[in-house]
């Protein structure tokens, strides 16, 4: 099941984000979940920038603008190497200069 990543904290410059462990079967030779990739972008943007791969289910992208609106998105990585699809983004801001 893919759920909306959840924004955990923020600032000016930073977003920090968790989400749920993948709990629904992988197709067929898939394999099992073996770590995620964060993507984000800016909302005025189309292109998706990616942080590397983690096992962890929480993350910090830090080098954000000030006061500016994102979307974050998380797709799992099977044991095979495949990404999954990614889940629903979640749309967030950073602070201004004090949150």
């Amino acid at each position: 099941m893919r759920r909306v990543p959840v924004i955990q904290s923020r600032n000016a410059t930073s977003l920090t984000v968790r989400w749920r462990a993948w709990v629904n079967a992988p197709r067929r030779g898939m394999g099992p979940v073996v770590g995620y990739v964060l993507y984000y972008r800016s909302r005025n943007e189309t292109d998706w920038k990616q942080l590397p791969q983690t096992r962890s289910r929480m993350q910090t992208i830090t080098g954000l603008e000030a006061s500016h609106s994102y979307e974050i998105t998380v797709s799992a990585v099977h044991e095979s190497g495949l990404i999954g699809p990614p889940s629903p983004p979640a749309e967030t801001a950073t602070c201004g200069r004090m949150c």
